[in-house]
C-alpha cells in the first residue's frame, strides 16, 4: 500500500510539473552512486581486537527540476544506504534509508530580489564553512528560508538565511528541541568579483544557537513488600529499591557555538577534501574542541588525454597546541596532558576515468603513518595501532531522464 501510494505521489508530481512546462523548463534527473569500500582504520586508527573488512555503501537520487522567469523549484527524494541494512526478504523498509533530500522553491520578486524557502543545500566558496558533504551518502541539507539579492552586472550578490528549528507536531507553547540540530541559525553572505572572474572577495558569517541538553536524573524509592503466608497472613516485610529516570529539559537555555570551542571550527563543511580522504579529522574540525589541527599538505595533479585525471597528495598532520583532553579521576586534577604536537603523514593517491558523459569512475589508494600522539588521540597504547589503509572503487552515473522544451 505505501509503494502504491509513494508511486501515485510521484506520478501526480510528474504530471503537475509537466504542464508546468510548457510555460518553462521542467527537468527530471537522477543519480546512482555506489562505492565499494576497504575499509582498514578508516576515520579511526585500529589495534590487533579489530578486523578490516570489506563495504559497499552509495545513494540513488530522482530530483525534479523546474524553471520559469520568475520561480525555481527542486524536488529530490534520495535513497541512502549501505548493502545488508535492509532485511531481504521484506517488502518494507527496516531503517530509513529513503527521504527528501530537497524540496524548495525560489521566486524572484523584482529584479535583483528573491527568497528562497524548503531544504536546501547551503553551499559557499569552497564548502569550508557551509557545505552539503558530498562524499557521505546522505548529504547535508538544511531548513531554510534565505533571502537574497544580487546585481549580476557589478558581479556582485549576497544571501541573508535563517532557521528556526522545532519538533514535531509543533506544541502551542516553547517545549523541548532534543535533537542534535542548531535550536537557531542565521547567516550573511556576501560576495564581490572584481576584473570578471579573476578576483572574488567573499565574507560569510554564521551564528548557530544549540539548546542545553536534557539531563536524566535517577530518583531512587523504596518500596515496601509485604509477605504473607498461605492464609494471606502477614509474616514480614521486606524493602525493593526502584530506580526511576527523570528527565529535564531546558528550553529556554540556549548557547551560542562559541560557549563551547577552544578550537577554530568548520561548522557544517565538506570535510573530506580539506583533511585528508581518510577523514581521520573531519568530527574533530566540526566540534571545535581540542588543540586545533595543523595541515600541511602538497599535491600533484596530471591529466591524461581528456578522460583521465591522476592525483597524488601528502599531508602533514600536527596538532596546533601540545596537549590533549583527558578524563580526570580527582577533583584538581589537570584536565589535559602534554604531547608532542606531530600526528602522522597521509598519503592520498586517486584516479578519475571518465569515459562517457554522465559516467565516472574514481579510485583511490590511501594510507597513514601514526605517531604516539595519534594513538593517544585514537584512545590506544602507544606502539599498538596497526597499519591504516583505505580503497575504494566509486562509480557515479547522472542520467537526464527528461528536458521539456522551454517557451
Amino acid at each position: 500500500m505505501k509503494t502504491l501510494q509513494r508511486t501515485t505521489f510521484l506520478f501526480g508530481l510528474f504530471f503537475l510539473l509537466l504542464s508546468g512546462a510548457l510555460r518553462a523548463q521542467f527537468t527530471i534527473s537522477g543519480e546512482f552512486r555506489p562505492r565499494f569500500e576497504y575499509r582498514d582504520g578508516y576515520t579511526k586508527l585500529r589495534d590487533s581486537s579489530k578486523t578490516p573488512y570489506l563495504a559497499i555503501l552509495g545513494r540513488n537520487r530522482l530530483i525534479f527540476d523546474y524553471k520559469n522567469d520568475q520561480f525555481t523549484a527542486r524536488f529530490s527524494i534520495q535513497q541512502a544506504y549501505v548493502f545488508g541494512e535492509n532485511n531481504y526478504s521484506s517488502d518494507t523498509i527496516t531503517r530509513n534509508t529513503i527521504n527528501i533530500y530537497e524540496g524548495w522553491f525560489r521566486y524572484s520578486f523584482a529584479k535583483g530580489f528573491a527568497i528562497k524557502v524548503g531544504r536546501t543545500e547551503l553551499v559557499y566558496d569552497d564548502g569550508r564553512l557551509l557545505g552539503n558533504s558530498n562524499w557521505g551518502p546522505k548529504g547535508a541539507s538544511h531548513d531554510v528560508a534565505i533571502a537574497q539579492w544580487e546585481n549580476e552586472s557589478k558581479g556582485y550578490r549576497g544571501d541573508f538565511g535563517f532557521a528556526i528549528n522545532n519538533t514535531a507536531p509543533a506544541s502551542a507553547f516553547l517545549a523541548s528541541y532534543p535533537l542534535k540540530n542548531y535550536k537557531y541559525m542565521a547567516y550573511l553572505y556576501e560576495q564581490k568579483k572584481f576584473y570578471g572572474d579573476k578576483l572574488t572577495i567573499s565574507f560569510l558569517g554564521i551564528l548557530d544557537v544549540m539548546q542545553k541538553p536534557n539531563s536524566v536524573n535517577k530518583i531512587l524509592r523504596n518500596d515496601t513488600l509485604y509477605v504473607v503466608n498461605t492464609n494471606h497472613d502477614t509474616i514480614g516485610t521486606t524493602v525493593i529499591p526502584t530506580i526511576t529516570p527523570v528527565t529535564t529539559s531546558y528550553p529556554t537555555q540556549l548557547y551560542g557555538r562559541l560557549t563551547k570551542s577552544t578550537a577554530f571550527s568548520t561548522l557544517y563543511p565538506t570535510s573530506h577534501g580539506f583533511y585528508g580522504y581518510m577523514d581521520m579529522f573531519s568530527s574533530l574540525m566540526t566540534t571545535g574542541e581540542g588543540a586545533g589541527l595543523t595541515d600541511l599538505y602538497a599535491r600533484a595533479t596530471f591529466k591524461l588525454g581528456g578522460k583521465t585525471s591522476l592525483e597524488a597528495t601528502y599531508r602533514y598532520f600536527g596538532l596546533a597546541q601540545g596537549y590533549l583532553p583527558i578524563t580526570i579521576s580527582k577533583p584538581g586534577e589537570v584536565p589535559y596532558i602534554a604531547v608532542k604536537k606531530h600526528l602522522g603523514s597521509e598519503i592520498d593517491l586517486m584516479a578519475i576515468y571518465k569515459p562517457v558523459k554522465n559516467f565516472e569512475i574514481n579510485a583511490a589508494y590511501c594510507f597513514f603513518i601514526p605517531t604516539s600522539t595519534m594513538e593517544r588521540l585514537n584512545s590506544l597504547k602507544e606502539g599498538t595501532s596497526k597499519w591504516a589503509q583505505y580503497a575504494y572503487i566509486m562509480l557515479t552515473y547522472k542520467p537526464n531522464f527528461f528536458t521539456s522544451e522551454k517557451h
